[in-house]
């Protein structure tokens, strides 16, 4: 990945990295690079390993989305139905939510300066409301709508992860018993399965951690090069 200056501390959650990502990249949602994108969002993820960031079962649910939807891509029938309209339209939906957010806080911001109430007002049980009182609780019910979805994916996920026949231990053990250097996305190309590839992805992401692989990018390659003991 590029020399990308990247404060983890300012994202709520992966959809904030992504979309951070496509604009350091200055990157058309409408036609995504999804070798690119999926590098900088993994290695991303490894970074926030490397800092002691908690990487969140939404962070790794994201990744595992792109490598499917890089996979996916490279399947015939991608052709026909383009897999990242799914990603195009969580990005969309999520930029609108922010606009409408930092509008809501821009009339905020004016009707607190130029608008405030008399003290009078105040001591009342009763206050008058505004515009901005029923726009902020139609976009906490939208927002809520949109956690309770998200939330409802993930225990879904979590789940059937829980139920899985793969665990992380027999994946960090599968990745060990790799005889030559890993390339990443050949790695995660040969996988179907999404409740693999996750199980897969959080086992590689621990072997990283313990430092039992090193990354290193030689062009495009993303390699996972076990450390000599």
């Amino acid at each position: 990945m590029e020399n990308f200056i990247i404060k983890f501390d300012e994202f709520e959650g992966p959809l904030d990295l992504l979309i951070d990502l496509i604009k350091k990249r200055e990157l058309d949602i409408y036609d995504l690079p999804m070798s690119v994108i999926t590098k900088d969002f993994i290695n991303s993820i490894e970074l926030m390993k490397e800092n002691n960031i908690e990487v969140t079962a939404k962070f790794t649910a994201m990744a595992s989305l792109l490598l499917k939807i890089k996979t996916q891509m490279l399947l015939p029938s991608s052709k026909e139905v383009d897999p990242r309209n799914i990603l195009v339209k969580e990005i969309e939906e999520y930029e609108k939510y922010k606009s409408n957010l930092e509008r809501i806080k821009e009339l905020q911001f004016i009707e607190q300066k130029y608008f405030k109430r008399r003290k009078r007002d105040v001591a009342k049980k009763k206050k008058k409301g505004s515009i901005l009182d029923v726009i902020n609780s139609y976009n906490v019910i939208i927002r809520k709508k949109q956690l309770k979805e998200r939330n409802m994916k993930l225990e879904e996920l979590s789940k059937k992860l829980a139920e899985s026949k793969f665990t992380i231990d027999d994946q960090m053990q599968y990745l060990k018993d790799f005889s030559s250097d890993i390339d990443v996305e050949k790695l995660f190309e040969g996988i179907n399965d999404l409740e693999e590839m996750v199980v897969t992805f959080s086992a590689l992401l621990e072997l990283v951690k313990v430092q039992y692989f090193r990354v290193e990018i030689i062009n495009t390659q993303v390699l996972l090069i076990k450390k000599v003991l």
